[in-house]
């Protein structure tokens, strides 16, 4: 023992023994048995220093100032410490690491990262690396792999702000409570438009159905007829005058058996087709009235007379299903309750319509009195004045039974806006669902956004959509009922909150799916004659005419032919340099102004439209191809 004492301790100072191996608690024994285990103990000590002085005298004095200094550290802190392997186990490791080659991307990925932490801690205890499962990523020694970040709403590049979510959150919430607009009445929703020549009685046969339905009182009735006599448009007035301001469409709404009606009436003058055409794009049947007098119903449905044109836009802007109303049934002479006189009106009127595409099983005629409102809803058994030869049933139930137009409510959005309204210090969204299902709490874009809007917005945002074609549901209401949801048909009006300005004729859609929006465009032409009072043009490339598209009117420019087909002699001719009627061609349609208007490809409601000029109505087609999406 004095010989061991002696001898010159190591520089180096010795580790303290570590925790993780606690002493064997002695037993009490004899005196020598003691001494001896307490020499075997001071050997192994002594051989446990020696190791770990060679160790360090071999390694950088960095590396093992920094060895002792962690070492300590750890030991201060009460943290187990392990020794690092040897410089030739750690250079065997790395070499095997950067030769798997085949090692999953995110394990590569995670080394240098897991490195990088370590070296920035200086107090980290030094371990080496623990094995790694083969797809689980690695996490530093000691520390809890990090929690997962909880689903968030939260505004993206080029989504909503987080601000609007926040308004359309709350607004989801508190409109909970609020009935389905499906739920608070079953029955579907048809639009219905009155289409006629002027004189024929249309608007007078409007005011008699409301008040046959109940939707009028008597009093409401006397009202409505004194402003039409006043302004000129009852059953036998004539056309206003060409000075007076263009009236705008009426809308009116009441209820049947089977189903929720709202009628559209355009004025039935040549220079308000514009209007007429509007109507015809939101409506689902056509009511065609005409007149049983002999000379009104033979100008209705001469060349350029507002009959054929009226029929043209009905069919231009894809309706299928129509009801011929002979007005003035009860008129003097041979068309009193006539059923010779019907059978001439029927008999003109239905070879025109299947001219123009109508089928006949869809088309259907009744005899009614706007004046005497005879034969408009079903009183009684049976009509008393066409008793005997008419039993097709009176003029409300043959609306009732017409077929309707297909209608998804499950494909992408769209919202047609038709009017702007404010009331009070809300400003309301006029529209109709044309595809979808709008609720409250859905943010929306605005195709196409305003111009000056998005100027104002500083256009797009990084990556997305521009923040002047965002916007959310707020409030929805439907026949003037606030309701947390509408389906495809329904009328709204919608409280928008965001930065999008709406116009009439944009489209509101969803997020995910977005109408697209052009100038320039490909379209398939069926030229028209006989619905124009002037002759039909001869069109060449650089034609100039209106375009009407669903609420769009816009002037618009042929600026190319690329071929032509003759129906007559099924001649197909490409890059023709003029085109006549009855020809079907493919051209380019440019937007003259400029303006981006919202449009489809195929036969829906956003891709039908109708080409006008002065004289009436020229041509009909359907959008055939987009401008590649930029």
């Amino acid at each position: 023992q004095q010989q061991q004492k002696q001898q010159p301790q190591p520089q180096a100072q010795p580790l303290p023994q570590p925790q993780s191996q606690p002493q064997p608690q002695p037993q009490v024994q004899p005196q020598p048995q003691q001494q001896q285990q307490q020499h075997e103990q001071q050997h192994r000590h002594q051989a446990h220093c020696d190791e770990t002085a060679r160790s360090n005298t071999e390694r950088s004095p960095g590396q093992a100032a920094s060895r002792d200094a962690s070492s300590d550290g750890a030991a201060l802190q009460g943290r187990t410490t392990s020794p690092l392997p040897p410089p030739e186990q750690q250079k065997d490791e790395s070499t095997a690491v950067a030769a798997a080659g085949a090692a999953p991307s995110d394990e590569l990925h995670v080394t240098p990262i897991r490195e990088a932490v370590v070296a920035s801690e200086p107090d980290a205890v030094s371990a080496p690396p623990p094995a790694k499962s083969e797809g689980a990523p690695a996490t530093p020694p000691g520390s809890a792999p990090p929690p997962a970040k909880a689903k968030e709403p939260r505004a993206v590049a080029g989504g909503p702000t987080p601000e609007l979510l926040a308004k359309l959150r709350a607004a989801r919430e508190t409109a909970a409570a609020l009935p389905d607009a499906e739920e608070a009445d079953a029955r579907p929703h048809v639009a219905v438009a009155l289409l006629g020549h002027s004189g024929a009685g249309k608007t007078a046969l409007l005011g008699a159905m409301l008040r046959a339905a109940g939707a009028w009182d008597r009093r409401a009735f006397d009202k409505f007829s004194k402003e039409l006599r006043e302004a000129g448009r009852g059953g036998g007035g004539g056309a206003s005058s060409s000075t007076a301001p263009v009236a705008e469409n009426r809308m009116e709404r009441c209820d049947t058996e089977k189903r929720r009606l709202t009628f559209l009436d355009p004025p039935g003058t040549r220079r308000c087709a514009a209007q007429t055409w509007i109507a015809a794009a939101q409506a689902d049947i056509a009511v065609l009235v005409v007149s049983a007098n002999a000379s009104e119903l033979e100008a209705g449905l001469a060349k350029g007379g507002q009959t054929r044109e009226h029929a043209v836009l009905a069919r231009s802007a894809g309706l299928e299903s129509v009801v011929v109303a002979v007005n003035k049934m009860d008129g003097d002479g041979q068309t009193k309750w006539d059923q010779a006189r019907f059978e001439e009106v029927r008999a003109e009127v239905l070879p025109a319509l299947r001219g123009l595409g109508f089928r006949e099983e869809l088309i259907s005629f009744v005899p009614v009195s706007a004046t005497a409102c005879a034969n408009i809803c079903k009183e009684e058994e049976e009509c008393e004045a066409c008793a005997g030869w008419y039993f097709g049933g009176s003029l409300l139930e043959a609306i009732q039974a017409a077929a309707l137009p297909e209608r998804s409510s499950t494909g992408p959005l769209r919202v047609l806006i038709t009017d702007l309204e404010r009331r009070g210090n809300v400003s309301l969204v006029l529209g109709r669902v044309e595809e979808g299902s709008v609720e409250i709490g859905l943010p929306l874009q605005l195709v196409p956004a305003a111009p000056e809007a998005a100027t104002a917005a500083g256009g797009a945002s990084s990556g997305g959509v521009a923040a002047a074609e965002l916007c959310g549901v707020l409030g929805l209401e439907v026949s003037g009922r606030e309701a947390r949801r509408a389906a495809a048909g329904e009328f709204v009006a919608l409280r928008l909150a965001g930065g999008a300005q709406p116009s009439v004729g944009s489209v509101l859609c969803g997020l995910e799916e977005p109408l697209r929006a052009a100038c320039k465009f490909k379209a398939q032409l069926k030229l028209i004659e006989g619905a124009s009072s002037e002759p039909a043009p001869a069109i060449t490339p650089g034609f100039r005419c209106i375009l009407h598209l669903h609420q769009v009117t816009e002037e618009c420019e042929i600026s190319k032919i690329i071929e032509a087909v003759d129906p007559r002699t099924k001649k197909k001719e490409a890059s023709p340099k003029i085109l006549r009627a009855p020809a079907v061609a493919l051209v380019v349609l440019v937007v003259l102004s400029g303006r981006e208007v919202p449009l489809d490809n195929g036969s829906g409601r956003f891709a039908r439209f109708a080409l006008r000029t002065d004289g009436g109505t020229i041509a009909a087609g359907k959008v055939a191809e987009l401008p590649k999406a930029k």
